[in-house]
């Protein structure tokens, strides 16, 4: 306005502003409540972490106990089972040993024998191989000589047919 006259807001442009200014209120509030929500939920997780945290080290300390515990129950029957055993042990050793040479004079027996097929089969394989290799030979001097001779003929023939157109 020029002349510095500011007319007076009416009724309708009045209650628009309070009903734009109450949304504003309206929307900050919501904002304000939604954070305050997010908060709570992180906190609330926060603490769930720390229970979780909590009782997982509890748990490991029970594993950690349970296992000192078994570990000297397994060292218990350990040492008694050693005491056993070295008594058996002294009692076997002769029978032991003398069945440990009876079993290595059938090892060597058996080597023997082994050693003896392998040979058989390996002298067997090689005539095989050998005589293989003679027919291949054999073959192959009969395929080149075939070949010769049929290339022989074709030159004869083609001869003949040079001849004859002259």
């Amino acid at each position: 306005s020029i002349t510095g006259f500011v007319p007076m807001p009416t009724n309708a442009v009045m209650q628009a502003r309070a009903e734009r200014q109450r949304l504003k209120e309206q929307r900050a509030d919501e904002l304000r409540s939604k954070k305050e929500l997010r908060k709570a939920i992180k906190k609330q997780e926060k603490e769930r972490e720390q229970a979780e945290m909590v009782h997982a080290r509890e748990q490991e300390d029970i594993r950690r106990a349970m296992h000192e515990y078994r570990k000297e129950q397994d060292d218990k029957l350990k040492k008694e089972h050693y005491q056993t055993e070295q008594n058996v042990r002294r009692e076997s050793l002769a029978a032991k040993k003398k069945e440990e040479k009876e079993a290595e004079k059938r090892e060597i027996q058996h080597e023997f024998e082994a050693t003896k097929e392998r040979d058989e089969l390996a002298r067997i394989r090689k005539a095989d191989t050998d005589k293989l290799m003679k027919e291949k030979m054999e073959s192959d001097r009969k395929i080149r000589r075939e070949v010769q001779e049929f290339e022989t003929k074709q030159k004869k023939e083609a001869k003949k047919l040079e001849i004859q157109r002259e």
